[in-house]
């Protein structure tokens, strides 16, 4: 234990070459020194590096908190130099985000560019029907047509036939591409945040203002406001931070709190168009 304390791997590629050859020889030590140094290491330029070695050997805690880094540092894992070496699955996932760090489309569109044109003179010729699952995610029909217009991922028929299709006619819309018309965006957290800000930091229950009842309580205590499920996921979630300030919460715990609001049926929510 002492020997392994001394050294440290910096190189992602390195280490998790290392756990490899410490779990193909079944060295228990030298496996768990490289899942601590992995934890440790993890960043955005490392989490594809080690979101494949954690899936391939099923290390959950690493996976999972690979996946947290995919959701909170998006655009950064995805101008890193290790995505580009990343395998078309580990790209699909990223792609597959419901809730991604991103300005628009356009980072997922920029990426996947960037990574067939880096790997295009490899071996593997078939670099861009590889990644054509991960292409099958990005949200188009959320981007102007200017934007699409410029992109190498799609032919000019393709371009034509997505400029073209709309939320009410998706009969022109290419069958592998995505139809979803819903944003994704960073923006999109802070809209949340401000528009949460009004009501869940409050000491005063607008719904039972409503009713003409005692109103000095959390709304979401409230049982006339939620259901007993709903009050448990938002005291779990509040237990888990202490506090109310929900710009200091977790991407999924933000848009946990603001699902549960939206089931509530909260008029305010109307406001945010997603």
């Amino acid at each position: 234990f002492h020997l392994w304390k001394k050294i440290v791997i910096e190189n992602p590629f390195t280490l998790s070459e290392f756990y490899r050859v410490a779990h193909l020889y079944n060295c228990k030590s030298a496996i768990d020194f490289a899942k601590r140094q992995m934890m440790c290491q993890l960043n955005s330029q490392s989490s594809t590096v080690f979101y494949e070695v954690a899936d391939v050997y099923d290390i959950n805690d690493l996976k999972e908190a690979c996946l947290n880094v995919f959701i909170q540092k998006t655009s950064e894992v995805l101008i890193s130099q290790e995505f580009l070496a990343a395998d078309p699955l580990t790209i699909e996932v990223i792609f597959k985000l419901e809730n991604p760090t991103i300005d628009t489309e356009l980072d997922f569109v920029y990426a996947i560019e960037r990574y067939i044109e880096h790997n295009k003179d490899n071996a593997d010729k078939n670099v861009a029907e590889k990644v054509r699952p991960a292409l099958s995610h990005i949200r188009f029909l959320t981007l102007n047509a200017s934007d699409i217009a410029k992109t190498s991922l799609l032919t000019p028929q393709e371009i034509k036939r997505v400029c073209l299709s709309s939320e009410r006619d998706l009969s022109k819309m290419p069958p592998y591409l995505s139809v979803n018309t819903k944003r994704r965006s960073s923006n999109l957290k802070n809209e949340k945040v401000r528009l949460l800000f009004e009501v869940y930091n409050s000491k005063t229950c607008y719904r039972c203002i409503k009713q003409q009842t005692s109103s000095s309580h959390a709304i979401w205590t409230c049982g006339y406001a939620f259901n007993d499920k709903i009050r448990q996921g938002l005291k779990n979630i509040y237990e888990k931070y202490d506090h109310c300030f929900v710009l200091d919460y977790s991407t999924s715990h933000l848009n946990a709190v603001f699902d549960m609001y939206e089931k509530a049926d909260f008029e305010w929510l109307g406001r945010l168009a997603v």
